[in-house]
């Protein structure tokens, strides 16, 4: 790898990643902070392999958390969903991994479809700063949604009857009702959003994309990113440019 690809780096010969934690598809807390794993891990790592470079990863509880720490220059890369929003102040690569946004209501709820709920009156606890916070902030007609620190307080505020619906990640919500309330609730079947997962670099680095993109591609065809996804035991489609239309959620 020559020199030139190194430009995008805050250190001339280590890549600073950071790890968004609060999305289990992409990645999970390790034995420390810094060794987080999953796929964006593995990203990560061949990334920084092709560079010839190290690694030093942080991780971050939270994807708001992750996307201010890139937006900053705090670290070289991240891994977050595409927004309209965010692309205001960082350039996403090509979509890695897609995955889906949907709610998760209580056993007695009567709505069965993601639409039901963007009606009058209804409340919608969701994470603040989410990707599919952002856009349901900019989506819902009706519903108003109720600002939650994560999964355990949107959780709770259910069980409570103050809300409607939690809003998330698929896999996070069926995972929330597996470890934390089984019984509690069930996930929808539909999505109020196709969630495309992709690495991020501070704006002024958005050259560094095309090089991101070429290691992506490799590591798709190589069958890596299916392999890291099954290792974490997660269930999500890897994206391929040719089964989709557009990069845009």
């Amino acid at each position: 790898m020559t020199q030139g690809a190194r430009g995008f780096l805050t250190r001339p010969e280590i890549l600073t990643a950071g790890i968004n934690l609060g999305n289990p598809v992409l990645a999970q807390a390790g034995v420390s902070a810094t060794a987080p794993k999953g796929v964006s891990v593995a990203i990560a790592r061949a990334l920084a392999a092709e560079l010839g470079v190290a690694i030093e990863i942080t991780s971050f509880d939270h994807a708001s958390h992750a996307f201010n720490a890139v937006s900053r220059g705090e670290v070289d890369i991240t891994f977050l969903a595409i927004d309209a929003e965010r692309a205001k102040q960082v350039a996403f690569s090509q979509p890695y991994v897609v995955i889906e946004g949907t709610y998760l209501v209580s056993n007695v709820s009567l709505f069965q479809s993601a639409v039901d709920l963007d009606s009058p009156g209804r409340l919608i606890a969701s994470s603040k700063g989410s990707a599919y916070d952002l856009h349901l902030s900019r989506s819902l007609k009706h519903a108003k949604l109720v600002d939650t620190t994560g999964i355990d307080q949107a959780l709770a505020i259910l069980a409570e009857g103050r809300v409607d619906a939690v809003a998330g990640v698929r896999q996070a919500l069926d995972m929330a009702l597996q470890q934390r309330r089984p019984g509690a609730g069930r996930v929808l079947a539909d999505r109020f959003l196709e969630i495309r997962q992709a690495v991020c670099v501070q704006k002024q680095n958005a050259a560094a994309v095309p090089f991101i993109d070429k290691v992506l591609e490799k590591l798709k065809a190589s069958g890596i990113l299916t392999a890291a996804l099954k290792e974490s035991g997660q269930v999500a489609e890897v994206y391929r440019s040719s089964d989709h239309s557009s990069v845009q959620p």
